[in-house]
């Protein structure tokens, strides 16, 4: 592979012509970069496949191909600068190819080779196993690899064997490509219906369930949560009407783990879905099993990329409605991170012809939903889920939900926070931040009218009469408070604090505003014990009916994780923790819980605190880590992770 890297000596030097100049300098680096890109393309079938996905031939020969033309793309410049160098080899005299340019001269064809592998596996270990490519962390990585592939190749240049059992070498790796291939396409038990035998339904009344879920909704954004605009007087009418809790915060500050979280009811260092590439562990039960268990028909609408049933959410969802099918090619690391990033319009190459819905546009999600409240006979209970990708970014209301708050329709350069998220509060002027909000709260607005639509619907239906009805998010978002734009970082409130409303019309009397700590993980229990279902034991989070129904007043802590930046955080009846990193450094912050915009920071005032909260974050993430399940490893196609760039969760 990389012979001639080190001349050995004089005699050695030759001046190459015909045939064999030509497969010396084109197609023998050429047939090696090739395999290059055929393993890494073999590696994401046997990743996808190892994360419980079936593959057709015709996928897997898609994943090869795309990888070994990634692979060429990659080593093509290498290549030919090696030409150049070797086509002006005449130019240089016996002597000169004996000394320095020599050197350069013979090793030019496996430089190229050399590169394509550097780069590729440096791509690959950047995005699945460290932060970010310029970090500290990743240049340690990549000069390590690149002295690594260095002394691999001047390894190969002196190998003890000849050219024939390299030969022998390339059959045996093409044999176990050959071998795996077929392994990875072959049809694997399914695990999407892990259903128990159903309890006689005649004993039983059981209420229908409507779960909406809006992503990226700050709870300081809704009037019912005391903010002067009225971004959304539908979820007011069923706060003022339900039962509201004042503290409601995410498992964390991003969609894919937070919505692991809230089906788990595991925090993130469990249930361990914080990549973009993980699917759930069959091991942990769902909620929409536990109530699929008895007797209830479970219908998922989903407009987020975050959320589908290759995830592994299809287990015990009878229907599930979302906005397209991914193609195994662009589930990839690699592929996104080249061909997404630098040609974002390949997305739409593969887009699956037929998937017509908008994510954009609730309406079209509401309208799936009523169609299947309507389809699904009535003498059976309904767990209806919803998510609802608004108002995350793009903030692009349409007409004429903007006009309340500016005059102005939605700026282009304001759809999106910076890429940056640690970009400073002053990344945008006052005015521009201001227009980023209005834009933000006519997102808001927009998506209320269709949660109102959708409630409407429902009780023209009938599915309302004994129904509870629960409007929660993921997470919030972050507009330049303490330096952070979007979320996926931090832990301050702006990001973690969510709207939690339980809402029924004929089972609470009273209304209420609880200020006990809650978190998102609570919500799985709840739900089953509202259904009269057995709470499964690896629900983490706790069952919030005797808060509800007023049984206990007592107090509880809740806790807040990303593990992939190593932030943590606590939330107390009297305080706000959090440990990570920050515009200004990774640190720790202390403030009191009702201080939602954390103004003042209190960890220099009260160090014997922070060191206590410190220990109870640390000590909790490590049962999580010794109860962990083992999430599967699943390829993003590139649509899909150009989805997740657009919304900012891969770079």
């Amino acid at each position: 592979m990389l012979h001639g890297i080190v001349p050995t000596s004089r005699t050695d030097h030759r001046v190459e012509t015909g045939d064999s100049a030509l497969a010396d300098i084109l197609v023998r680096p050429l047939f090696l970069i090739v395999l290059v890109g055929l393993q890494f393309g073999i590696l994401a079938t046997a990743n996808l496949r190892r994360g419980g996905f079936s593959l057709s031939g015709s996928e897997g020969m898609a994943l090869a191909g795309g990888h070994i033309l990634l692979a060429l793309a990659v080593g093509a410049p290498a290549l030919l600068l090696a030409l150049s160098i070797r086509f002006a080899r005449r130019r240089f005299d016996e002597e000169a190819r004996g000394g320095r340019l020599g050197i350069l001269w013979r090793a030019a064809p496996s430089l190229a080779v050399c590169w394509t592998l550097f780069v590729l596996l440096g791509a690959y270990i950047n995005v699945e196993f460290l932060p970010a490519m310029l970090s500290p962390a990743s240049l340690l990585a990549d000069a390590a690899l690149l002295l690594v592939i260095a002394g691999g190749g001047w390894a190969w240049s002196i190998r003890p064997w000849g050219r024939r059992l390299d030969g022998v070498l390339v059959a045996v790796i093409l044999a176990a490509d050959f071998a795996v291939g077929i392994w990875a396409s072959s049809s694997i038990p399914g695990a999407s219906d892990s259903r128990v035998a159903t309890v006689d339904q005649e004993s039983v009344k059981r209420p229908n369930i409507v779960l909406l879920l809006l992503d990226t909704l700050r709870a300081d954004h809704l009037g019912a949560y005391g903010y002067q605009r009225e971004t959304a007087p539908r979820i007011k009418e069923l706060a003022n009407s339900g039962i509201l809790f004042e503290r409601a915060y995410s498992s964390t500050n991003w969609t894919r783990p937070a919505v692991a979280s809230l089906f788990t009811s595991t925090m993130p260092s469990r249930h361990r879905l914080n990549a973009v590439d993980r699917a759930l562990s069959p091991s942990l039960p769902l909620l929409a099993e536990t109530l699929s268990a008895v007797g209830y028909r479970t219908v998922f609408v989903s407009a987020g990329p975050n959320i589908e049933p290759e995830d592994g959410y299809g287990r015990g969802v009878d229907h599930f409605d979302y906005s397209r099918a991914r193609p195994p090619l662009l589930r990839t690391p690699l592929i996104a991170e080249f061909a997404l990033r630098y040609f974002p319009s390949v997305e739409f190459w593969f887009r699956p012809r037929g998937s017509a819905t908008n994510a954009a546009d609730p309406a079209e999600f509401t309208d799936r939903a009523l169609r299947w409240a309507a389809e699904i006979e009535k003498e059976r209970p309904l767990f209806l889920y919803v998510h609802y990708l608004g108002p995350h970014s793009p903030y692009d209301p349409p007409f004429p939900y903007y006009e309340p708050f500016t005059e102005l329709p939605p700026v282009k350069r304001l759809l999106d926070p910076p890429s940056k998220k640690w970009a400073g509060q002053d990344w945008l002027s006052p005015s521009d931040r201001q227009q980023m909000i209005d834009q933000y709260d006519g997102e808001i607005l927009w998506h209320d009218g269709q949660v109102g639509r959708l409630i409407d619907g429902l009780r023209e239906l009938g599915r309302l009469d004994d129904a509870v009805v629960v409007v929660i998010a993921d997470h919030g978002e972050g507009f330049g408070e303490h330096g952070l734009w979007s979320h996926n970082a931090g832990m301050f409130d702006d990001v973690v604090r969510i709207p939690m409303i339980f809402w029924s019309p004929n089972r609470w009397a009273e209304p209420s505003r609880l200020s006990v700590p809650v978190s998102l993980i609570d919500v799985a229990p709840t739900l089953a014990a509202i259904a009269g279902a057995e709470i499964p034991g690896s629900f983490d989070g706790g069952n919030l009916l005797p808060w509800i129904e007023k049984r206990t007043s007592r107090g509880r802590i809740v806790f807040t994780e990303n593990p992939n930046n190593g932030e943590l955080g606590i939330r107390t009846g009297e305080w706000a923790y959090f440990e990570g990193s920050t515009a200004a450094g990774f640190g720790r912050w202390l403030f009191r819980a009702d201080d939602h915009e954390g103004r003042e920071d209190l960890s220099e005032t009260h160090p014997e605190l922070v060191e206590e909260f410190h220990q109870l974050v640390q000590a909790r993430r490590e049962v999580d880590r010794s109860l962990q399940a083992e999430s599967v490893e699943i390829e993003l196609d590139d649509q899909r992770r150009q989805e997740l760039r657009a919304l900012g969760y891969v770079e």
